[in-house]
């Protein structure tokens, strides 16, 4: 079984770009309030504030397929700075539409939906990016490092925008996130080019045979296609940590207050999960975790059903998120490690884009289903919570009969 070790993260350069990845992911947390409070300030109208709140997701849904390909073509960094230089551009005009109050619903949608599209093709880039710049050894080390700051800008980045829409409006909100994205361009400029090994392959006939390359190699590469398949089925039942609200107002009474501590903290459990990914890799090897992972977020997701107190439900949710983010970590590092560097784009492409639809199919049926069986989500956590014992007891079972194969082959 293979062992995670290395030192800290690497000096010189790379620490320069991955500050400047920092301070971008602290404007991806900005930008999960600041468009939707536009909207909100904009029209007051429920259904259009979602629409501006769903940008992100949109996007990966749209182009995350393309901006693969695009990340194994083109050399990745050149991607970053493009797409990061579009997000930046798209941020500082709906800054200057607020200032000047010429912001409409059209133009604030239109833009916040270019960025997501940037952003998605950005994510592919930097999967690629990090597997050219970091030791193999050291992918899950790094990869947990920038979990932890993606999950802590979730809390810091809404923080933000409260403080400077309540000192100066919500324009500055705005500008300030274009500012993280013009960091990350110049840590991305002063990394050097890339060696030989981590260019780019040569251009095949198109994209859509680039796309169809890169889904040949998941289905006929056995580790690569668990691996794909596991968190889109992880991401299916873990839709219904999306009626944890519901369930603690409706079946708790829990007041505001209680409501935001809730999903404070569940913030917080992934900042913890990212930040014992690592380590416990380090310690048990790559398989171990994930599938301790996915076992015990579908252990908090079937006690979510039975619990009977808000405290106990709190802790359940902190407990989730850690180990959601734990299995992502891994995961990620897992698949940087094992899948070639000229399909590396397409192949974390498509995974994202394949946990992102199921996880909306997963919010459709267990609202659907919440709704239609008199709105008690309880018995929807415990089915949630078995499917992911069963799928993480699945994967412990195939992996372990695979690996006594392999033992019994007579070696010559």
């Amino acid at each position: 079984m293979r062992r995670v070790t290395g030192p800290a993260l690497p000096a010189g350069r790379f620490r320069v770009f991955f500050w400047a990845q920092l301070v971008s992911l602290l404007g991806d947390g900005v930008a999960i309030l600041a468009v939707p409070l536009l909207m909100l300030q904009l029209t007051g109208n429920a259904l259009l504030v979602a629409l501006s709140a769903a940008p992100r997701i949109v996007g990966y849904l749209l182009v995350g397929l393309p901006g693969g390909a695009l990340a194994d073509r083109l050399d990745p960094r050149k991607v970053m700075v493009c797409a990061d230089t579009v997000r930046a551009a798209s941020f500082l005009a709906l800054a200057v539409l607020a200032l000047t109050g010429h912001a409409t619903v059209v133009l604030t949608l239109v833009l916040a939906f270019t960025s997501g599209a940037a952003g998605s093709i950005f994510e592919s880039s930097l999967t690629v990016i990090i597997k050219d710049l970091v030791p193999g050894t050291e992918l899950i080390r790094v990869n947990s490092y920038l979990q932890m700051a993606s999950q802590a800008s979730l809390v810091a980045g809404p923080a933000l925008v409260g403080l400077l829409t309540a000192l100066v409006g919500i324009d500055a909100a705005l500008a300030f996130n274009a500012l993280t994205f013009l960091c990350s361009v110049a840590g991305l400029l002063l990394l050097p080019r890339p060696a030989d090994h981590a260019k780019p392959a040569k251009p095949s006939a198109g994209l859509l045979a680039d796309l169809r390359q890169g889904i040949h190699y998941i289905r006929s590469t056995r580790e690569v296609l668990v691996l794909t398949l596991l968190p889109a089925a992880v991401n299916f039942v873990l839709a219904a940590e999306t009626l944890i609200v519901f369930y603690a107002r409706t079946g708790f009474g829990a007041s505001e207050t209680a409501l935001s501590v809730l999903v404070a903290v569940g913030g917080a459990g992934g900042v913890l999960g990212a930040f014992v990914a690592a380590r416990v890799a380090a310690a048990l090897g790559e398989q171990v975790p994930v599938v301790l992972a996915v076992c015990g977020l579908g252990v908090s997701l079937g006690l979510m059903g039975v619990v009977r107190s808000l405290p106990f439900l709190v802790a359940l949710n902190v407990l989730l998120l850690g180990f959601s983010m734990m299995a992502n970590v891994v995961i990620q590092g897992m698949r940087q490690r094992i899948v070639p560097r000229e399909l590396l784009g397409r192949i974390s492409s498509t995974s994202r884009v394949l946990m992102l639809s199921a996880y909306q199919v997963g919010v459709l049926l267990t609202g659907s289903l919440t709704q239609a069986t008199g709105g008690d989500p309880r018995w929807i956590f415990v089915v949630a919570g078995v499917l992911s014992v069963v799928a993480g007891a699945a994967v412990w079972y195939g992996e372990s009969r695979k690996a006594r194969a392999t033992t019994a082959i007579p070696q010559e």
